[in-house]
């Protein structure tokens, strides 16, 4: 959105008329200069291989842990109060409310489940500054990244290297770490279920372990729900392959045996996520009611 980036004449009635900016033609120059450079000179391209590539599990780890660096930077320098949905939940944790606000949490009840989550930060950090909670979706961010190269790692130790290439081009250009509200909280959470998943799904686990986390993975859908209904998404895909996976036809004991060890990770995951949701329900009521108490409500 911003002006520096404008490329071509846009169509709002505000920005009628502007060109391409420098910005934007340096950047594109850049880009077309390395991308040619890549395929014309092969001198360059060995280069880029053997940094890239061959010394990739040094420069892809370095140039992650830079990325981070400046992402903290960059929300030192800049955390300015949002509006919107994140600016009613940062409001509801200050002392005054209005009947706006009110009326915004009994209309927006799935929004809840954030304020009280971000009321524990503020009392556990004794501060409700935008500040805080931008470092905080920072962790969070940051915390889905690690359980996002976790996950290819388990999946296949050779795609490590290029999945935090990936990752860090990602975070890098991610505006949403300068607005705390579940886009982000939810991430970890949905990074967890996955890795979960996998954990479940790998024979070279030990049966107690993959159905310990046949149980995790129950918890992590539950807290999926009450932060962002939305992001259950993933559980609807792999429930949906794993009830068809149910129909392979029988041959042999063995996959007579592993059709019930798929049923029992199937089972401990409902049972998961029924007990965590009837705990976080609880926990949620209680908290809220303490809420209201404590800002007269």
């Amino acid at each position: 959105m911003s002006p520096n980036l404008t490329l071509g004449d846009t169509l709002t009635p505000q920005t009628l008329g502007e060109g391409t900016t420098w910005v934007t033609i340096v950047f594109l120059l850049l880009l077309v200069g390395i991308v040619s450079a890549f395929f014309v000179f092969k001198k360059f391209r060995f280069s880029m291989k053997w940094l890239f590539k061959d010394k990739g599990n040094i420069v892809a780890p370095t140039i992650l842990f830079l990325v981070v660096l400046i992402q903290i930077i960059f929300v030192l320098y800049t955390h300015p109060s949002i509006g919107f949905d994140p600016g009613a939940i940062h409001e509801g944790l200050l002392p005054d409310h209005s009947n706006e606000l009110k009326a915004y949490f009994s209309m927006y009840t799935n929004n809840l489940a954030l304020l009280l989550l971000q009321h524990q930060i503020a009392v556990l950090a004794n501060s409700t500054s935008w500040l805080l909670f931008d470092i905080v979706n920072v962790v969070f961010l940051d915390i889905a990244v690690l359980l996002n190269i976790l996950i290819v790692a388990l999946i296949d130790r050779h795609k490590v290297i290029a999945s935090i290439y990936m990752h860090a081009v990602f975070i890098l250009v991610f505006p949403m770490i300068l607005v705390p509200y579940s886009d982000v909280v939810v991430m970890p959470l949905v990074s967890g279920l996955i890795l979960t998943y996998v954990i479940a799904q790998k024979s070279n686990f030990r049966l107690v372990w993959r159905l310990f986390s046949a149980l995790g993975n129950g918890g992590f859908l539950t807290a999926i729900y009450f932060i962002k209904p939305s992001a259950i998404v993933p559980i609807i895909a792999i429930v949906s392959v794993e009830f068809l996976y149910l129909f392979r036809n029988s041959v042999g004991s063995v996959i007579k045996w592993q059709k019930i060890k798929g049923i029992l990770i199937t089972l401990l995951l409902f049972v998961g996520a029924i007990t965590s949701y009837a705990y976080g329900r609880l926990q949620e009521l209680t908290e809220h009611c303490k809420l209201l108490k404590n800002l007269s409500w």
